[in-house]
């Protein structure tokens, strides 16, 4: 009894001690896992961190259990990943984010835990590939996104973080890709698109990020490819193409998405090629015909 006595005490004794100094643990194949100092039994100054195979993967500075200084962790390879700064267990002031090739990829700061001000994001080749406006975690301003080339590839602006106004992309020769409307964070109001070689190639209309009324499709000579109404997103009404001449091609009615009723296929010289029926989108009936007017074939399903 009075052995286990003395063996209570001294557990006691070893637990109400408090820990200072360098704590190093191992796996279990006798690898260094970490490397620990402590002050008052708590974590202050640098601490390290392993992996199984022996490499540094984490640097990290504590004061009174709390992260406070720099933060480094490094790749699996040993190359340096990240750079971070804590104060007082939040993160404030530069922080770097690295390729593993260690070429840099990020650049930015930090402000009571939140990402403020610009924000850099690079190619491995060190080329600039975004810039990003923040104010405490939110994007504000106008940011752009590049090609490595070091054209615009987008330009857009957010108050808030929600995207508003006009938002533009483009080509990696800089031209003119679209021209996006935005209305808290949702497509709203007249799109743009182009064609690479800078004819315009579509005008959508968008009403608060739903499709809504006529789009028009255009080939690059200028005349209509095709017409399509939208009512919340869903096709209705005449759905028209045209041949690059003009001439009309096809006319199809939409009923909620789906094809209803007839449909007409011409040739390029206006006479009638196919006369077909739908239900639902489902065809059920087809008639061919020739050049000049008369049914050729016809066809149930």
């Amino acid at each position: 009894m009075k052995h286990f006595s003395f063996i209570f005490i001294v557990i006691f004794a070893l637990e109400i001690v408090p820990q200072d100094g360098e704590i190093r643990n191992y796996y279990e194949n006798k690898v260094l896992k970490e490397i620990l100092n402590y002050s008052n039994s708590q974590l202050s100054g640098e601490c390290y961190y392993y992996t199984k195979d022996g490499i540094l993967s984490e640097r990290k500075e504590f004061k009174n259990n709390i992260l406070d200084g720099l933060s480094v962790s490094f790749y699996s390879s040993g190359v340096l990943k990240e750079k971070y700064r804590w104060a007082k267990g939040i993160l404030q002031g530069n922080y770097s984010r690295y390729y593993e090739s260690g070429i840099l990829s990020e650049i930015g700061n930090y402000e009571n835990g939140l990402p403020d001000g610009e924000m850099k994001t690079l190619f491995e080749s060190g080329k600039l590939r975004s810039k990003i406006n923040l104010v405490l975690g939110k994007r504000e301003g106008v940011n752009y996104r590049y090609y490595e080339n070091g054209n615009v590839e987008a330009e857009s602006n957010f108050i808030n973080d929600v995207q508003q106004g006009t938002t533009k992309w483009f080509y990696e020769d800089g031209t003119l890709k679209g021209v996006y409307n935005y209305n808290s964070g949702h497509l709203d109001g007249e799109i743009k698109e182009f064609y690479a070689s800078g004819e315009l190639e579509v005008i959508k209309i968008f009403e608060v990020g739903k499709r809504q009324g006529l789009f028009t499709y255009f080939y690059k000579n200028g005349k209509i490819s095709k017409t399509e109404n939208y009512i919340n997103s869903w096709k209705e009404g005449k759905v028209r193409t045209y041949y690059e001449n003009g001439v009309l091609w096809t006319e199809h009615n939409y009923v909620s998405d789906k094809i209803e009723g007839e449909a007409r296929i011409y040739r390029d010289d206006s006479s009638l090629w196919y006369l077909e029926e739908f239900q639902k989108g489902t065809i059920i009936r087809s008639k061919e015909f020739d050049k000049n007017g008369n049914m050729i074939k016809e066809q149930k399903f």
